[in-house]
């Protein structure tokens, strides 16, 4: 066998040490180091791939259910937690909208909502 698959016998129990770091608020680096590290081991054993793509997909259902106008005003700090993370994983992995039209629909709404902020706070 090779040397480099006789060092992590059991990658369960990193792979699930990895996902509850990230799970907390945290700083932004740990995060991105994180998923980088979850990557790396996903390239040469199975059980990373499965967590990483299970992780992908309830960052995404998640994401949705909070980009619901009603839940997005009064969930704010979740919302920009969870939508920090969707940046990381969509910057390193996939597409992270699974080809939810809606999703990406929400997601523009808010960002024409932010300009609009925006260009009334400029006005102000």
């Amino acid at each position: 066998e090779n040397s480099r698959d006789q060092v992590l016998v059991n990658t369960t129990p990193l792979c699930k040490s990895i996902c509850k770091t990230m799970e907390h608020a945290g700083p932004m680096d740990t995060i991105k180091y994180s998923v980088d590290a979850l990557l790396t081991l996903a390239r040469r054993f199975d059980e990373p791939k499965r967590v990483c793509f299970a992780m992908a997909q309830g960052l995404c259902e998640r994401c949705g259910e909070l980009l619901q106008p009603k839940v997005f005003a009064q969930r704010a700090d979740e919302v920009r937690l969870v939508l920090s993370r969707l940046v990381v994983l969509s910057s390193r992995m996939t597409d992270m909208t699974f080809g939810k039209e809606d999703m990406v629909e929400r997601m523009v709404e808010l960002l024409h909502a932010r300009s609009a902020w925006a260009a009334q706070a400029a006005a102000a």
